[in-house]
């Protein structure tokens, strides 16, 4: 009777310490500059917001935004223009630069 309550005590263990290594009890990392935030800029800003961008009808963006360092200043802006949709900020033609959101 020992014996078996022993091993039922080992198994227990063991299922308790192989389940709790299969449980991911990590926190996420903090959002990035490079991993999170710069794919969305190279995706919608970039194109214009660049040394020589797009000139779309005579609309070249003011500034740069290609590194954390060019963005950083800009940060309140942006969330603000893109919050209120003011970003891009001019009414193209979806038929003829594509669907802006």
């Amino acid at each position: 009777m020992r014996r078996t309550l022993s091993l039922f005590a080992i198994l227990a263990l063991f299922s308790a310490i192989a389940f709790a290594a299969a449980v991911d009890t990590t926190v996420p990392d903090k959002p990035t500059f490079n991993r999170d935030v710069l794919p969305i800029m190279q995706e919608n800003c970039q194109g214009c917001h660049r040394p020589e961008g797009l000139d779309l009808g005579g609309m070249v963006a003011p500034m740069s935004l290609l590194t954390y360092r060019e963005v950083r200043p800009w940060v309140k802006s942006i969330a603000r223009l893109v919050t209120s949709r003011e970003m891009p900020p001019w009414s193209a033609a979806e038929w003829q630069h594509g669907l802006f959101e």
